[in-house]
């Protein structure tokens, strides 16, 4: 086992720590920059490997997230151009690296992620890592990185982990929310039929008095 490789399993463990903590980011500005410092170590993880693939990917991901992050900065949001150029330098700068179909992985996750971040929606992200972490524990095997593939699976759990709590959270929230709209809109239908009670009661009152009147004008006019 040579040092380049020791080396390697020492900052990929660094990457995956980084890259953990942007699940639990709750803005798309702090998924970005810790993408960017997770990146710096991926691409120096797979340098250290001779996997060029894997480091061409990451550093268009890394000019990625700096355009992303000041597109998010001036609030360009859906910004197709940006989108579309990542996805194809990754693609384009691959095919110059490509020497085996493992490295179609490497490929796919980095368009996948291209998108995931570019969504608004933060929960899109955490969707399209599911399929990152997928190639990238793939890729992995075959370069023979042992913690490369335990992080990326630790990676995979959390992220698991951190959709499953947001669902459940937002699924509480919404079922409260849906149970407080039906207790307003019954005590909406309780005031009407209490308002309809009172002025069924108000019009027999004005009957009452009416014909209270209309009696004594009656018992008047025989007195006379």
């Amino acid at each position: 086992m040579d040092i380049a490789f020791i080396l390697s399993e020492i900052i990929v463990v660094a990457a995956y720590v980084t890259l953990g903590v942007t699940y639990f980011v709750k803005t798309k500005k702090g998924i970005l920059v810790y993408l960017s410092l997770a990146g710096v170590f991926f691409l120096t993880h797979y340098a250290l490997l001779g996997a060029w693939t894997g480091v061409v990917v990451n550093i268009v991901c890394l000019l990625r997230q700096l355009w992303f992050y000041f597109d998010d900065k001036y609030n360009k949001t859906k910004d197709y151009l940006s989108l579309f150029v990542c996805i194809a330098l990754i693609v384009g700068c691959s095919v110059v690296t490509y020497a085996t179909p493992w490295d179609l992985c490497g490929i796919f996750a980095g368009v996948i992620t291209t998108w995931g971040v570019w969504q608004k929606n933060v929960q899109a992200y955490r969707y399209s890592m599911v399929i990152n972490s997928l190639c990238w524990i793939t890729y992995n095997i075959y370069l023979g990185s042992v913690f490369a593939v335990v992080g990326e699976l630790s990676l995979l759990v959390a992220n698991v982990v951190a959709i499953t709590i947001f669902n459940v959270n937002w699924f509480t929230q919404h079922k409260f929310e849906k149970t407080f709209d039906e207790v307003l809109q019954e005590a909406e239908i309780q005031n009407l039929i209490i308002e309809e009670k009172v002025e069924k009661s108000r019009k027999v009152s004005k009957n009452v008095e009416k014909s209270t009147k209309q009696y004594k004008n009656v018992e008047k006019s025989r007195k006379m």
